[in-house]
């Protein structure tokens, strides 16, 4: 996959577009692909606030551990009580695990912004695995493209007028 990287840059020295047919991102992710499964990645905790300044945030943490897992829902601030919360068997709890695996949140950018709107919708998403290894990823107004997958995981409607990035 280094040599193909190599060759492709190679080739943009000496003529334009070689990067244009998306061959490149295609051999990043499957290097992302080899290092992301070179470790068993179990999901511990999952912790994803949406919302806007006005119209306050709301916080989803799911809680993975033997006996199963926990969905918490409770507005923006952690001393909130809950006002939604959902258990899960232990067989669930791994099928929830393989359907938020095929999300490939280890593709997303850290952070995704729109700069030209100054108020609207910030997120953030937070991934802590059972070896100490965490994702962070967050944005204002602009999202992944695979974004309406993560709203489906947490039980959470989409608003037609998101901008995928």
């Amino acid at each position: 996959v280094l040599a193909l990287i190599m060759g492709v840059i190679r080739e943009e020295k000496f003529s334009v577009g070689a990067f244009e047919d998306g061959s490149l991102t295609a051999w990043l992710k499957r290097l992302k692909e080899i290092d992301w499964k070179r470790k068993s990645r179990n999901v511990k905790e999952l912790s994803f606030n949406k919302g806007g300044v006005f119209g306050g945030y709301t916080a989803y943490q799911f809680t993975f551990n033997d006996d199963g897992a926990k969905l918490m829902e409770t507005d923006a601030y952690k001393y909130c009580k809950p006002y939604r919360i959902q258990k899960y068997s232990s067989q669930d709890a791994a099928l929830l695990k393989e359907r938020f695996s095929e999300i490939h949140i280890e593709y997303w950018n850290t952070d995704y912004f729109d700069p030209y709107i100054c108020d609207g919708e910030q997120w953030n998403l937070s991934v802590l695995y059972s070896d100490g290894y965490t994702l962070e990823h967050y944005g204002s107004n602009a999202y992944p493209r695979n974004w309406k997958a993560l709203l489906e995981f947490f039980g959470i409607g989409s608003n037609d007028d998101e901008r995928m990035v």
